[in-house]
């Protein structure tokens, strides 16, 4: 959600709304960029005990930040952020991947539509629910590696491009 407000926020103040963005990354406790508090402490855990992050298709964090860049063309805060950027969507593929290769969420918490009926009987937002392979994950995702794609070309990062199409693909 914090994509979405710097979004808005880059119209008034976007130098503001580039360091909300890369604040948000830099500072995560985790790859995943686990949902927090002020105090550090995590406010989404799973019923497992595993804190929880906001997934790629809750207020498309990868397409607002795209959109941020397009307005602001700020490629010095681009090469800083990029990095982050691939660490978390490298996160959702490698945690959230099942054996046939399908992304799940790991409870619908993670999600961001907490315990929406669309995810079965739950005795909470954080049970399990890795059984599920939602689609708007899936598009999310590709969505977000096609974004990546861009730029590691736009930063010359050849070898990050061809991995990026390949997951968008």
């Amino acid at each position: 959600e914090a994509a979405l407000d710097a979004l808005l926020l880059s119209y008034a103040a976007p130098g503001t709304a580039r360091q909300l963005v890369l604040g948000v990354f830099a500072a995560a406790r985790a790859a995943n960029v686990p949902c927090s508090r002020e105090d550090g402490s995590y406010n989404m855990l799973a019923e497992d005990g595993e804190p929880c992050g906001t997934a790629p298709e809750w207020c498309f964090p990868l397409f607002c930040i795209d959109l941020l860049h397009r307005r602001c063309g700020d490629l010095a805060w681009l090469r800083t952020l990029y990095p982050y950027l691939a660490r978390y969507l490298s996160w959702w593929l490698r945690h959230r991947r099942d054996e046939q290769g399908w992304l799940h969420y790991h409870c619908s918490w993670e999600s961001g539509q907490d315990e929406s009926p669309r995810f079965g009987r739950q005795a909470s937002g954080g049970t399990l629910m890795e059984h599920i392979r939602p689609v708007d994950l899936h598009a999310s995702v590709a969505q977000g590696a096609a974004i990546l794609a861009r730029f590691a070309a736009e930063l010359g990062r050849s070898h990050d491009v061809l991995r990026w199409q390949r997951v968008a693909a």
